[in-house]
């Protein structure tokens, strides 16, 4: 099985194979240069026999992937949505097919991967939160800007700061750029590390801490609360959805 995880900005993959994930892979993508990337990503793949993906985006950008696979391999693209109840998870939502995919996802790969209660953080374009309880509840969970957010926010409603940014996380900042850069990433991480007490608040007090997404390593470092890294939950969670692990 091919798993596909297409965000606001990335679109992220990997091979399934006896159960065990493999290939992974990311590339920065727009609705119109999707197929040439498909093309890049997948051209040294062997043929799936199936492929399970999430989309964040608009349907538009999903349906993309679907007639890529479609005409590439003769093979149909299966989305993954949210739901009610599921491989050992219930969702929190009184309408949850409004729950993003990629977060079912994770919560799923979260359930199948460790035992007992656990606060779930994804750091892509915007940065999730989500509790889930010992016994595969969804408590629920809370949405906040990522650093690219932060810093589009800041360069799009203001004259003086300048669209292009630094790496320094340096907050005695001697230019503006470095200025937004550092700015932005410890905003992300406080608000990651405020949050996760909060939503711990509801949970056990030996819960685990979970932390996955593009921008995770680039936060972890900055974060007083301690969190165990899984990079590809997302796609973990779509293997399980998709039947190719157990």
């Amino acid at each position: 099985m091919l798993v596909v995880d297409i965000g606001n900005s990335r679109i992220k993959w990997a091979s399934v194979t006896a159960g065990v994930l493999s290939g992974q892979g990311a590339a920065d993508y727009q609705d119109e240069t999707l197929p040439a990337e498909l093309d890049a990503a997948f051209k040294l793949l062997h043929q799936p026999t199936a492929i399970a993906y999430c989309s964040v985006g608009a349907s538009a950008t999903g349906k993309i992937l679907e007639r890529w696979a479609s005409e590439r391999w003769g093979i149909a693209a299966v989305r993954v949505r949210a739901a009610a109840e599921g491989f050992g998870v219930r969702c929190a939502y009184a309408r949850p097919e409004t729950l993003g995919a990629d977060r079912w996802a994770a919560l799923v790969a979260c359930r199948h991967k460790h035992d007992g209660a656990a606060v779930v953080v994804d750091c892509g374009t915007a940065i999730t939160l989500d509790a889930i309880s010992e016994g595969g509840e969804h408590l629920g969970g809370v949405i906040v800007p990522g650093v690219t957010l932060m810093r589009r926010a800041l360069t799009t409603h203001t004259d003086q700061i300048p669209a292009h940014h630094s790496r320094s996380r340096e907050v005695l900042a001697k230019s503006t750029a470095d200025g937004v850069a550092a700015g932005t990433l410890y905003a992300a991480a406080a608000a990651i590390d405020r949050l996760s007490q909060e939503l711990g608040a509801f949970l056990p007090r030996a819960s685990a801490r979970i932390l996955t997404g593009g921008a995770a390593d680039l936060l972890r470092p900055l974060m007083a609360t301690e969190f165990k890294t899984e990079p590809h939950l997302v796609l973990y969670g779509l293997a399980v959805i998709g039947g190719a692990i157990e």
